[in-house]
């Protein structure tokens, strides 16, 4: 259906902005047409799914009701690994402030993404990062998590030496301020 430029994308989509097979087939090679479709192919839990596995970015074209899927937003962050962008944990970044806000209350998402992405601890409400088992977790895969962590948890003595023990050498003088810091 679509075989040109932006321009044609733009045109075939609106032309059959409605049409199921058509954005299915669309989606997987053009995520960013998502835009150009209806608010029912936009709801689709199965179109979105196929945008944002192609390039999470896609997310936020999404409608509201499918922002809250957790598979659909993981696939989202995912999709940044197989993709050759600039600025990767920028991008997952900005997926996740596109994404429910009511998964950044959600422990067990919190928890999933921390394993594969620490440095996103941040993007957390203040309960979770004051989560001792969600730091701890997202320490032992990188030590500079902790930079997120807030309250009591700084002073756990197991979450600080395994935040020692995944820095890397260059990373110790920072986190020795940041030990301080909390005192």
């Amino acid at each position: 259906y679509i075989r040109r430029g932006p321009r044609d994308v733009r045109r075939r989509c609106e032309q059959f902005r409605d049409n199921l097979a058509v954005a299915k087939e669309v989606l997987h090679t053009v995520p960013a047409a998502l835009q150009h479709f209806s608010e029912e192919i936009k709801s689709d839990r199965e179109c979105v799914f196929i945008a944002v596995k192609a390039d999470g970015r896609a997310l936020q074209h999404a409608a509201m009701s499918v922002k809250q899927d957790r598979e659909i937003v993981l696939a989202a962050l995912r999709s940044i690994a197989y993709r050759s962008i600039d600025r990767p944990d920028l991008q997952r970044e900005l997926i996740m402030r596109e994404a429910w806000d009511g998964l950044r209350e959600d422990g067990s998402f919190a928890l999933t993404v921390v394993r594969e992405w620490p440095c996103m601890l941040h993007l957390f409400s203040a309960s979770l990062r004051r989560d001792r088992s969600l730091v701890l977790a997202a320490v032992e895969c990188d030590g500079l998590a902790l930079h997120a962590a807030i309250g009591d948890v700084l002073r756990d003595r197991e979450v600080l030496t395994t935040c020692l023990s995944t820095a890397k050498d260059a990373q110790i003088p920072g986190l020795i301020a940041l030990f301080q810091m909390s005192d």
